[in-house]
């Protein structure tokens, strides 16, 4: 992100589960993310079974509120400070 001077973005993911270990290993990414849509899957991480409602929580978790959801499409917005 740094490298090709991106700031305020929009994050679009649909990558069949593989969003559970992006959120683990690199939410400091999203410092700059303004908005997420996402397709959210249950997945496994570290051995453990994360349903699609445990990744919509770990997204709030980062600063983002739920805007809309439509199925397993997602829509989040990064929370006023």
């Amino acid at each position: 992100l740094e490298r090709h001077g991106l700031g305020r973005y929009v994050l679009v993911m649909d990558i069949e589960g593989a969003e559970a270990e992006i959120l683990a290993s690199d939410s400091a990414a999203l410092s700059g993310c303004v908005q997420i849509i996402a397709e959210l899957h249950e997945t496994r991480r570290g051995g453990r079974v994360i349903s699609q409602e445990d990744l919509a929580r770990e997204i709030e978790s980062l600063g983002f509120d739920r805007a809309k959801q439509d199925g397993f499409v997602y829509v989040f917005a990064r929370r006023s400070s």
